[in-house]
């Protein structure tokens, strides 16, 4: 992961390929996400666009709550291995 600091104590402002590439997704995406109106808040200065970090970090958030990856009641431990053993069920099945 890249990491983007802030300067002189004050927020970094992001380019899109700067804040695709901190994100480890492609330029296309965010500009996809902005076309839906799903990215993170942004603004154009000459003919460049952007993001200010903490406003990323904020949407991270804010859609990690949306969305989450794991059930609250379930660990990322927990729901690897019901798919470790869910897969070899599929296979048991599959075989037998």
């Amino acid at each position: 992961m890249i990491t983007i600091p802030a300067q002189n104590g004050e927020d970094a402002y992001l380019t899109t390929q700067e804040l695709a590439d901190w994100l480890c997704v492609h330029r296309s995406y965010i500009s996809d996400l902005r076309r839906l109106n799903q990215a993170p808040p942004s603004f154009r200065f000459g003919r460049l666009l952007y993001t200010r970090r903490s406003e990323v970090v904020a949407w991270l958030a804010q859609t990690e709550e949306e969305f989450p990856y794991f059930p609250p009641s379930m660990s990322a431990d927990e729901s690897l291995a019901d798919a470790a053993g869910a897969e070899d069920t599929e296979a048991v099945n599959a075989e037998g």
